[in-house]
């Protein structure tokens, strides 16, 4: 007896159009500001009347009716990238709530709503990106156990992005930028830096997924994205130089997101090889000649990492990089 499938009930989520979603954010904001204005007022001002107490106060009261609808629409419209981010963490010890993590990842989007500068030219959805990941980081961190696995130092090791993407020790001391805003370099962010971070990121795990190995590199040396970890050299590695890799820096089983400027990286020679190779910028024909290819061969995985990247960033409702 054939089994049946069922369909998925889930409903897709379209994104704002860019214009609807900065009215959103302006609203979400100025009715904050004018919100505290008028509180403002009422607690200086003794000498008003009844009547513009009562005025101010149904003022006061509208705002926060408006700035809720914004908001509620923004994470409403911001869902399929708080459940994609959601989706790559994962927990050996268990015992985490799926929707205990959509929560901090709603937190952020209102935090994000909050800072987010109204005149930049860039994407809020690759803003808030970076807020979330850094909630969720933090809720880890405060609620996970300590691995006691490694004898010279205790070390939270349990978060995994993606399931390839552990955090190392300088990741797992990354709490959230809410409670970290007057202390480290994460504070002084500016939106930009913040959207070119996570831009960064999620760019880095698309060309991971490439399955050919040809078409990862070709685009990454084409579009100067430097590796930044050690997962990103791995996926740019033959065979032969993976295992290579692991007995250099004694990995057993999954490779560590570990920053390439740690001296054991930095002492790789597969590691020296791939960040020797991302010191100059390439043509097509200066390509061919590096890896020893035809200029055709070396354009068509050009074209067919560009397709797939396009398609794998729809399919993740990762709207913001196809801006």
């Amino acid at each position: 007896m054939k089994r049946i499938r069922k369909r998925s009930s889930r409903i897709e989520i379209p994104p704002l159009k860019p214009l609807e979603e900065k009215e959103l954010l302006k609203i979400a904001q100025t009715t904050k500001v004018e919100k505290k204005r008028l509180e403002k007022e009422l607690e200086e001002k003794e000498d008003l009347t009844q009547k513009e107490r009562k005025k101010i106060q149904q003022t006061i009261k509208n705002l926060e009716q408006e700035r809720g609808r914004a908001v509620r629409l923004l994470v409403h419209h911001n869902r399929p990238l708080i459940e994609h981010i959601v989706n790559g963490y994962f927990s050996r010890a268990g015992g985490v709530d799926r929707e205990d993590l959509v929560s901090e990842g709603n937190i952020s989007i209102i935090k994000a709503i909050e800072l987010f500068d109204l005149n930049s030219p860039n994407v809020f959805a690759t803003y808030a990106g970076y807020w979330i990941h850094q909630k969720i980081q933090s809720f880890f961190a405060k609620n996970q156990l300590i691995s006691q696995s490694f004898s010279t130092k205790e070390k939270k090791n349990l978060v995994y992005y993606d399931k390839e993407y552990q955090q190392d020790d300088k990741d797992n001391q990354s709490y959230s930028l809410i409670e970290r805003l007057d202390d480290g370099e994460d504070s002084a962010l500016s939106n930009s830096q913040v959207f070119q971070k996570e831009t960064e990121f999620q760019i880095g795990n698309l060309i991971n997924s490439l399955s050919n190995r040809e078409e990862r590199l070709v685009i990454r040396l084409y579009q100067h994205i430097i590796p930044r970890n050690l997962v990103d050299v791995y996926h740019l590695a033959e065979d032969s130089e993976k295992e290579i890799l692991k007995e250099e820096l004694k990995i057993k089983k999954t490779v560590p997101s570990t920053n390439l400027s740690e001296r054991r990286c930095q002492n790789s020679s597969i590691v020296k090889k791939y960040l020797g190779m991302f010191e100059q910028k390439y043509t097509i024909s200066k390509l061919s000649q590096l890896i020893n290819k035809p200029e055709s061969s070396v354009s068509k995985w050009k074209n067919s990492a560009f397709r797939q990247l396009e398609e794998l960033a729809r399919k993740k409702n990762l709207y913001c990089l196809l801006k």
